[in-house]
């Protein structure tokens, strides 16, 4: 339309031309009016030659906007990718949210759906679960969080649900990046299957600092043994508080507490034999390290227990309850609810020197809908500055042996230097996915609830049930015989 209009106008300046033309044919004569025709003529060639060439440079210029705006609309679009995890508390999405600020940097356009649903620790409640019916179903989200180790070879590894990542683990440098012995537990059958994001730390005892300064009563960073512990915690209740938090209104934390028992009692390597079938189960470290966590449940903790969540258990601790056992995603958790400076940290009762050690890692499924966005996400996991970033809300510290401390707090620092000291006794987790298969995961954690359940109710035989059905749960791992 623009070029129609141009031109009926240059067709209205060469039709008055004409006409002009004609009157002074009949005035002057033939010759002269011959002459000033062809320049009239001429002159209006000049600007419709103009014009048209000035109408199609417009267009051409209006085109090359059109195909520029498309180009930049393409490479906006740059697909989907689901993120499958149970990071829902404080610290947890703070820190989730910095891998996705860091994937849309490095591929932008990308749309990140974020599948995160509550309740993945111990067996993994809702959040397993629903991972659970989506592979079975071949509906797996692009990547998932899993605990490295046995709970990622022996639930999906081996299963054929998850793709190997020599390739990239090559390519980016993490054989080199992480410890040989932390490579080798994730691996099976000569491959990786994961990409870790961090190392958290299972035998943390966190506590209320304000209460122990204001009664003077010791505070755990000076109980050697559980009978330290059980003496401050006769004084602690004169006081009128809990002494112990737990939150056991579904099985997990018991079993957490346990496992901690455990490594104290026992030690390093031969914790470490109760999952390769050299340790006995019935032995007197397992009868010990129960008659502990029998004490402490019967006389020390919180008496809604049974009815209480991991984060509400986290929070007793500066009103309620004083103190309690749980990972360093408690730590994050603490800041990101605004306790940041009102919370002290001590190993429990024997375990100075181990490291109970778990490691959230993604994956990238089979049959994955948006595998090259998937890997671009596992990237981010891998990377230095992606972990650092990451584990300054988490609580926890980076598998990598360079971090950037400015990311990380005094906390976060110690146990930095306690991962990559050599004489550190690094223990894998059970409860975390480490040590053990979701099965016998599964039953250690259901075999701590119960037995809670049976302390507070008062029954004598809680202890011997527990050991027993501890032995079961190995016999029906196939590690004990």
């Amino acid at each position: 339309m623009h070029d129609s209009k141009l031109s009926r106008r240059k067709l209205m300046a060469t039709g008055l031309a004409g006409g002009a033309a004609a009157a002074a044919l009949a005035a002057c004569g033939e010759t002269v009016v011959e002459e000033r025709i062809v320049t009239q003529v001429v002159e209006v060639e000049k600007v419709v030659t103009e014009v048209v060439t000035e109408t199609v440079t417009e267009v051409e210029s209006k085109i090359l906007e059109v195909e520029v705006e498309k180009i930049v609309e393409v490479e906006r679009d740059a697909g989907d990718v689901e993120i499958f995890s149970w990071w829902t508390n404080a610290g947890e999405v703070e820190a989730l949210n910095t891998l996705f600020k860091n994937l849309q940097a490095s591929v932008p356009g990308i749309n990140i759906i974020n599948a995160a649903i509550a309740g993945g620790s111990g067996p993994g409640g809702n959040a397993k679960a629903i991972l659970e019916t989506r592979m079975l179903a071949g509906e797996p989200p692009d990547s998932f969080q899993i605990h490295w180790g046995h709970e990622l070879t022996y639930s999906h590894s081996v299963a054929g649900r998850v793709e190997p990542l020599d390739d990239l683990w090559q390519q980016e440098g993490y054989y080199e990046a992480y410890p040989q012995g932390f490579v080798e537990n994730g691996s099976w059958d000569g491959h990786v299957w994961a990409v870790p994001v961090n190392i958290h730390r299972s035998n943390v005892m966190w506590f209320d600092k304000q209460f122990f300064r204001d009664t003077g009563i010791p505070d755990p960073t000076t109980y050697e043994t559980w009978d330290d512990a059980f003496n401050a915690f006769d004084d602690i209740k004169a006081a009128g508080r809990a002494p112990f938090s737990i939150g056991e209104v579904r099985p997990f934390y018991t079993g957490h507490v346990l496992e901690n028992v455990i490594l104290g009692v026992v030690g390093g390597p031969n914790y470490v034999d109760l999952f390769n079938g050299v340790s006995d189960w019935n032995g007197e470290g397992i009868t010990q390290s129960l008659e502990i966590t029998k004490t402490l449940v019967e006389n020390y903790v919180n008496e809604d227990i049974l009815s209480v969540d991991p984060a509400t258990a986290f929070e007793k601790i500066f009103h309620d309850a004083v103190m309690t056992i749980n990972g360093d995603w408690a730590e994050g958790f603490y800041r990101g609810k605004g306790y940041d400076g009102q919370y002290g940290y001590a190993r429990p009762p024997g375990t100075d020197g181990h490291y109970m050690a778990l490691c959230d890692a993604f994956t990238l499924p089979v049959g994955a809908p948006n595998p090259e966005n998937a890997v671009a996400f596992l990237k981010v996991c891998g990377s230095q500055e992606g972990q650092d970033e990451f584990n300054h809300f988490k609580g926890s510290i980076s598998v990598g042996g360079d971090p950037n401390l400015t990311y990380f707090n005094n906390y976060q620092k110690e146990a930095i230097k306690d991962w990559q000291n050599p004489s550190t006794f690094i223990a894998p987790s059970v409860v975390h996915g480490f040590a053990a298969r979701q099965s016998w995961i599964t039953e250690f954690v259901n075999i701590g609830n119960t037995f809670s359940a049976e302390v507070r109710s008062g029954d004598a035989n809680a202890v011997a049930n527990a050991q027993a059905a501890m032995q079961r749960a190995c016999e029906d791992s196939a590690i004990c015989t």
